[in-house]
């Protein structure tokens, strides 16, 4: 264990820390720095609402996608599975142009102009490996308990929120 820590270490030093070393102690002044990052400061906070927004979104379609197929709730699951795999496997420069294609529209105009149209591309790229996840956990929660929580009046939400999610958490 002590010789993985070390190289691992040794790796983290060589690709990060001695890059960012070299940055700092080129940098003229600190002054440089705070000028920097009141410039980027704007850009950061958005990109963290957007990685925030898109990875809720992200969680919940995915576990509800995961929750069809795992209950089998469809007769075409298998479809849909295979669908949310194929958008995985699509290029996104595929799945971009078609985003464009789709929402550059005088009548979707203001999904095109706003920062939905990346939250739709995070959903469409993405969607398969929150949905894999959570189809992991789902299956791994016996059928049983699910059951049982019917037998005694819970209806679909009660059983989801109860049962289902704290397990599959």
């Amino acid at each position: 264990q002590l010789l993985a820590l070390s190289l691992v270490s040794i790796f983290v030093l060589i690709v990060v820390i001695l890059p960012l070393m070299s940055i700092f102690i080129g940098a003229a002044h600190w002054d440089s720095f705070s000028i920097a990052l009141d410039k980027a400061w704007d850009p950061l906070i958005r990109s963290l609402l957007y990685a925030f927004s898109g990875a809720t979104v992200l969680m919940i379609f995915g576990f509800l996608s995961a929750y069809i197929i795992v209950s089998k709730m469809v007769s075409y699951w298998r479809v849909f599975d295979a669908g949310i795999v194929f958008l995985f496997t699509l290029p996104a420069t595929v799945l971009g142009i078609a985003l464009i294609l789709f929402w550059n529209t005088p009548y979707a105009n203001f999904i095109y102009a706003s920062p939905l149209i990346i939250i739709f591309g995070y959903f469409g790229k993405y969607l398969a490996l929150s949905a894999k996840i959570s189809q992991i956990k789902l299956s791994q929660i016996p059928h049983s308990m699910v059951q049982a929580a019917q037998m005694v009046g819970a209806n679909w939400f009660q059983t989801l929120r109860y049962i289902l999610l704290p397990l599959s958490k």
